[in-house]
């Protein structure tokens, strides 16, 4: 996801914090900002959990024409995931956040269970 101007980190990370609030409520996330390639600037790469209902066509152009051009693709394996992190966690210069909303996937639910000590 990028910006149509040279921003800051601290800009990028209030812009995408901003946009998940309002536009993806309810998205556990991780992200990180990296610096643009050639120029000023950060953009930023993230993952999404659970999002439920919402297209990715509508998500894509409400960032576009806010912040600039961006592209949303489907995460086809954990070991994607794993690896997607990992990268951009140990990446020099990069900047990186994670937002873990209090809910479980369904597949995990079943196994999961409290217990008082």
């Amino acid at each position: 996801m990028t910006f149509a101007w040279e921003a800051s980190v601290w800009s990028a990370q209030r812009c995408y914090e901003k946009f998940m609030k309002r536009e993806m409520w309810g998205v556990s996330y991780f992200y990180a900002l990296e610096q643009n390639p050639g120029h000023d600037g950060y953009h930023v790469h993230a993952l999404w959990v659970d999002c439920k209902n919402k297209s990715r066509r509508d998500i894509w152009w409400t960032w576009f024409e806010r912040y600039g051009r961006n592209r949303i693709e489907p995460v086809n394996s954990r070991d994607d995931v794993a690896d997607y992190c990992a990268k951009h966690v140990t990446k020099e210069g990069s900047w990186w956040n994670v937002k873990l909303l209090n809910h479980r996937h369904p597949q995990f639910a079943a196994n999961f269970t409290l217990s008082a000590v």
